[in-house]
This record gives C-alpha cells, structure tokens and sequence, in this order.
C-alpha cells in the first residue's frame, strides 16, 4: 500500500471530506474508484470508493465524496484517517524517474565501495538524497545524473560519481573563535 492523503476535517453536512494531498499524482483524487483508509489507533486498512472530488484553488486539497460516507457524523470519524492505494495501482514511470519510498534505504557506493543508505529525499531544486553512513556521517548529495549515473532498485543499490570535495561539505565544522 502507499500513501497519498490524509482525511483533514468534515466538509459540509452530505459527508464530504477536505483531504492533503500527499501525491505527486493529482489524479488519485479525482479518478473514482477503490481507495483504503487506517486511522491512527487501528492501523488496519478499510475500503473506500471515491465517488468525485474537487480541488481547493491554491492549496493542496481535495474535498472528496466517498460512496460509504453520506453524513456530516461518518465524515467526522474519518478525521485524521491515512489514505493509501494499492502498489498496483501506481502509476507507470519515465526511465530516470523514481518513486522516493523505492529510493530509500538502497545502498550508496562510491569508487566500488558502500557510502551507506539512503535515509530521506528532501526537496529541493534538484532533490537531495540523504546518505547515513554505518558510523552515523550524514551525507547531502545532489540527485542529478552527472553524480548518480545508475540507480537499480531491484538490486537496491545507487552508484554515485562524486566531484572531489563534494563528501567533505557535508563534514560539521568547528567554529573559528571570534566569528558567530
């Protein structure tokens, strides 16, 4: 299952519901079909099928109609609800393009030898890929092909060609006395 909202508030009295959009594919909320639920205290997943949405102009959300909830009382116990899709139903991606949840936890090498694991992507410009170390070194790395040419999911590994100099940046470095 993957994650792509979170059940915000009710929404009107016929049972709608505000939803953040947790996607990079908008399409989840306005395609109708089978969707799941969990809320926090019972982790387990409960279906749901999305009848219509529309978006809330300049934000990143959705209020969404579901078959089963026609009441202000039923939306209300969606509240803080996780909504998820089934891995089949992710959409198909371009060659260089990945899911971030399939990015982490892959090994980094450099040079034939493990960096570490990818522990987070943040946003950025270009994304940066966060590399742990074994020892706890964190690592920033530009998610560009010039410095990651291969990626191989299924061998859960990420090849990185690094300019000299470009590890060291990352490195926590002692304040020179007299400078704040």
């Amino acid at each position: 299952m993957r994650e792509i909202g979170r059940i915000l508030a009710p929404h009107g009295l016929r049972g709608e519901v505000k939803v953040l959009c947790l996607s990079d594919f908008p399409e989840r909320f306005t395609q109708s079909g089978r969707r799941w639920y969990s809320l926090p205290d019972q982790p387990d997943h409960q279906a749901l099928t999305l009848v219509r949405s529309r978006p809330v102009p300049g934000k990143n959300l959705y209020v969404v109609q579901f078959q089963e909830c026609t009441t202000c009382d039923q939306a209300e116990l969606l509240r803080g609800a996780t909504l998820w899709v089934e891995d089949s139903q992710r959409p198909h991606l371009a060659e260089d393009e990945f899911y971030v949840p399939d990015l982490i936890g892959l090994t980094a090498w450099v040079g034939g030898e493990p960096l570490g694991q990818i522990t987070a992507v943040i946003p950025a410009g270009n994304d940066l890929l966060e590399i742990t170390t074994p020892t706890g070194q964190v690592h920033w790395v530009p998610f560009v092909a010039e410095l990651v040419p291969l990626v191989a999911i299924n061998e859960r590994r990420l090849e990185l060609t690094l300019p000299p100099g470009l590890l060291e940046l990352n490195q926590t470095q002692s304040k020179t006395p007299g400078f704040a």
